[in-house]
């Protein structure tokens, strides 16, 4: 079973995996940190790896079921439908690289930044069929540095959920995990324009 595996599995091992979807969409599934597939990293860990086109087709949801899934964690994931999602015993998890309510959506580091917050959220929460608004499981801060960039901050926010991800499943399979907090209906970003891009990289160039 998924969670079985998973708590056997390193940091390093959890990050490799989960930088993307798990169950990796095609032409998603490329070279992960120190050259090593997301492939070899599950077979390394003793776990099941499958490619499907979209997380959302027929044959994602019979792999998960199939498993007999206890918990399906995303990242990057397109918007997921309810047979998907509702396809695991206990439920499925996404990694949301910003705080929650304030900034679901997309580019939420851009947002961030772009609004000056002095940190970046990481943040573990149900998925539900509305968008970010799923319960949440874990949160932590990213401090933002001077150098940051939108990139820098999504490479550590995921770091920083994929650390809080092993102790959320141990709690999830001892049945004795309440949800931190509902954030209730997100605040959808939408992608920056071209015009907001150059002023925040004008903005951080001058500090």
């Amino acid at each position: 079973m998924i969670l079985r595996r998973l708590r056997r599995m390193t940091l390093r091992d959890v990050w490799n995996l989960f930088g993307s979807e798990f169950l990796a969409s095609a032409g998603r599934a490329a070279g992960t940190a120190r050259g090593r597939t997301r492939k070899s990293t599950a077979q390394a860990a003793d776990a099941e790896y499958c490619e499907v086109d979209s997380l959302n087709a027929p044959e994602a949801v019979a792999v998960l079921r199939g498993w007999r899934a206890d918990v399906l964690v995303v990242a990057n994931a397109p918007v997921l439908r309810a047979d998907v999602f509702g396809a695991c015993r206990l439920t499925a998890l996404n990694f949301h690289s910003g705080r929650l309510p304030e900034y679901g959506g997309v580019a939420s580091e851009f947002w961030a930044l772009h609004e000056g917050e002095r940190s970046a959220w990481a943040t573990l929460h149900r998925v539900t069929a509305a968008l970010d608004a799923g319960a949440i499981h874990a949160e932590r801060p990213v401090p933002i540095e001077d150098a940051d960039t939108p990139a820098s901050l999504h490479a550590k926010c995921i770091a920083a959920g994929a650390a809080a991800l092993p102790e959320v499943l141990d709690r999830l399979a001892e049945g004795s995990e309440p949800p931190l907090r509902d954030p209730g209906p997100a605040h959808v970003r939408s992608w920056p324009t071209a015009a907001q891009r150059r002023e925040l990289r004008r903005r951080r160039t001058i500090r």
